[in-house]
């Protein structure tokens, strides 16, 4: 029973690390598409997102949305979204999902309806 006690609070500390992970990563993006964002940038994700340009994995979505404007130069992006190019949350698929949405979010909103 001990052991199953031990296995829930781990199972429960993991959700709080990727709820958290998630939120820090929303906020850093959607501050990023508020103050440094190009539209070319929003756009591009955009289409990402949609399905217009298919990505398999956490790495493919980096290389397809950021290398046309920063080439091997990524901790200059992360510089410039987050201010430290060596902070390693971007790393996380759940930071960088987040990074995404609220980038995402923030451009959908910013954009007029029709």
């Amino acid at each position: 029973m001990n052991s199953d006690v031990s296995a829930q609070c781990l199972k429960v500390s993991n959700r709080d690390r990727k709820n958290q992970l998630f939120r820090e990563g929303f906020d850093h993006g959607k501050e990023w598409a508020e103050n440094n964002a190009k539209p070319t940038q929003l756009r591009r994700l955009a289409k990402i997102f949609d399905g217009s340009t298919p990505v398999d994995s956490t790495d493919q979505l980096v290389i397809e949305w950021l290398m046309p404007d920063y080439g091997e130069g990524l901790d200059v992006f992360w510089e410039e979204a987050i201010g430290d190019p060596y902070d390693a949350r971007p790393l996380d698929n759940w930071f960088l999902v987040g990074f995404v949405e609220g980038a995402l979010a923030t451009w959908r909103a910013s954009k007029p309806r029709r």
